[in-house]
């Protein structure tokens, strides 16, 4: 059957899909800092205990709960000239990144009522300019084309970019951080001036988004005000609920391991800077699942089938890491890691092709334009996953004995081996499951989409 295009089915060139992608580069060599070097930096440099920072991170995250979907509304109803969100990256990432260097800025001397107040004060900052960043850049996408297949492949493009900036500070900042200790004398010195010098590389690469974006579908100018009770009605969409779902899972998955990783590769593994090799080999294996991902969605034609598939690539190898450890099984420790980064790089660029998808269908239904409210909720449920892997490791770590800075003890070290393979892979496994509940095949999206235009007039 011949699809019918619109005018806003975008075939997008490659200078356009890096310009929207290299966002996601910035974005992740300041983020990914929080996600896997925030935990270690607390309670091992600046002397917070494993108890408060668990409490810190699960309050932070319950306010920052509250505050995704105000910033998500708040957004929708930005009017420019340029677009809807664009502003909103452009001013979001000059805050995340002067945040991001303040949060990382330790005082040890400090008294221990000082120092939460300065930590809970620099990381809500954080959090609420990484949800004013990153949710209009994923609503951008959606704005960007209608095609489906075209945001597949801008997704794929987008990860690629998502995991070359983890691969950054997971491989380089070991060694950054080498450097300026080697220079200072000092642990709280190093970490300032390491993530300083990724943040001042990296927000000029969302500007690039922010200016060079085009945003073609727009929301509708005859939508009258939506009030917050409309915008509750859009979640009664079955498709945009897996989605929120899938965003919790996959937030525990993928930040509990970032999260793991400084004490598995320093304590279980007895090595620091096995990390760099590590994240190389993570870096390429997750590039290669975001270069497959569009080819095994166009071979099924139904998102939800090819996701089932991609986290499935995940979840195995990642579970029977625990068998096979670096310690001892040093090949076959990175053959699979390697299949399941390649699984993780499929499954992430799909999952983020499939939100807008989603969006619009729920806007069909309901009738309601809310995408940043939308969206924001998906970010929102990523963060609760990855504020409970950590909250969960610091508690476990806690509960079996551990140490800063000392030699870990049988029981600390067997949770540590668990939480970088069992816990994931059994959480992925559930998470697969999920996505075969999924309705939306490529056919059914595109009559949606069609019937979207003809509603709007713009068919």
């Amino acid at each position: 059957m011949h699809e019918q295009r619109l005018s806003t089915d975008i075939k997008l060139s490659f200078r356009q899909k890096i310009e929207y992608a290299i966002g996601d580069l910035g974005y992740n060599l300041i983020y990914f800092w929080v996600s896997s070097y925030l935990l270690i930096f607390y309670t091992d440099v600046f002397g917070i205990s494993a108890f408060a920072v668990t409490t810190l991170m699960l309050v932070v995250r319950i306010f920052d709960g509250i505050n995704d979907p105000i910033i998500g509304a708040m957004a929708d109803r930005t009017k420019q000239r340029t677009g809807t969100y664009k502003k909103w990256i452009q001013w979001g990432s000059f805050l995340l990144g002067l945040s991001t260097i303040l949060l990382f800025w330790a005082h040890p001397s400090w008294p221990n009522a000082l120092k939460m107040i300065y930590v809970y004060v620099t990381y809500i900052i954080v959090v609420c300019s990484s949800t004013a960043t990153n949710m209009p850049y994923g609503v951008v996408m959606g704005t960007i084309t209608t095609d489906s297949y075209e945001r597949s492949k801008l997704s794929r493009l987008r990860f690629a970019c998502v995991f070359l900036g983890n691969m950054g500070v997971i491989a380089v900042a070991p060694l950054v951080l080498e450097w300026f200790e080697s220079h200072s004398g000092s642990a709280q010195v190093s970490y300032f001036g390491a993530v300083a010098l990724f943040c001042i590389i990296a927000v000029p690469m969302l500007w690039i988004t922010a200016f060079r974006c085009r945003e073609v579908v727009k929301i509708p100018e005859s939508q009258p005000k939506v009030t917050m009770a409309q915008r509750i009605q859009s979640f009664r969409s079955r498709p945009i609920l897996i989605i929120i779902i899938a965003f919790l899972f996959h937030g525990f998955v993928y930040y509990g391991r970032a999260a793991i990783y400084p004490y598995y590769f320093r304590y279980f593994c007895g090595d620091a800077g096995m990390s760099v090799q590590f994240g190389v080999v993570m870096g390429i294996a997750n590039v290669v699942g975001t270069l497959i991902a569009p080819s095994i969605h166009k071979v099924l034609r139904h998102k939800g089938k090819a996701m089932f598939l991609e986290v499935l690539l995940f979840s195995v190898p990642t579970l029977l890491v625990y068998w096979f450890p670096p310690t001892t099984q040093l090949f076959a420790f990175y053959a699979l890691s390697f299949l399941s980064g390649i699984g993780m790089g499929a499954y992430m660029a799909m999952l983020y092709s499939m939100t807008p998808d989603a969006i619009d269908y729920s806007y069909y239904e309901s009738g309601v334009s809310a995408s940043g409210f939308l969206y924001a909720f998906t970010s929102f449920m990523c963060k609760v996953g990855g504020a409970l892997a950590p909250a969960i490791i610091s508690i476990t770590n806690n509960a079996l004995g551990y140490v800063p800075n000392a030699v870990q003890n049988t029981s600390v070290l067997g949770g540590i081996n668990s939480m970088m393979s069992i816990v994931p892979g059994v959480v992925a496994l559930i998470y697969a499951l999920l996505m075969l509940a999924y309705p939306i095949s490529d056919d059914r999206y595109n009559t949606i989409k069609l019937k979207l235009a003809k509603r709007q007039g713009t068919c």
